[in-house]
């Protein structure tokens, strides 16, 4: 959500552009021209990430726990705590899936 909000304000701004060279809705940039650079954004983001990946064993808890600790950006208490909720809940999704390194549908999710 925050992510979709901060996108949408963006795009807010660059229709919100004026140039000597404006289109012919007085705008410098189209929405098509908006959108079609944050799909382009989104999938050079995907092939840098994946350059920089690396496989995770899932019944690592230890790796587990470090990388959420280090993304959460903190060793603080709170920290730890989120960590070991997110990667036991990994790990739920995983046993009951019986597959090996299952990832969630995360479209798909159901409470």
């Amino acid at each position: 959500v925050i992510l979709a909000g901060s996108i949408l304000d963006a795009a807010a701004r660059l229709l919100e552009l004026e140039s000597p060279e404006t289109n012919e809705n007085g705008n410098n940039v189209t929405p098509s021209q908006i959108a079609s650079s944050f799909v382009g954004a989104a999938d050079y983001a995907v092939e840098v990430m994946s350059a920089h990946s690396q496989q995770v064993d899932i019944s690592n808890t230890e790796t587990l726990m470090s990388l959420c600790q280090h993304h959460l950006s903190s060793s603080s208490s709170v920290a730890k705590i989120v960590s070991k909720l997110t990667v036991d809940a990994i790990l739920e999704l995983d046993r009951q899936s019986g597959e090996e390194d299952c990832l969630p549908d995360l479209d798909n999710l159901h409470c």
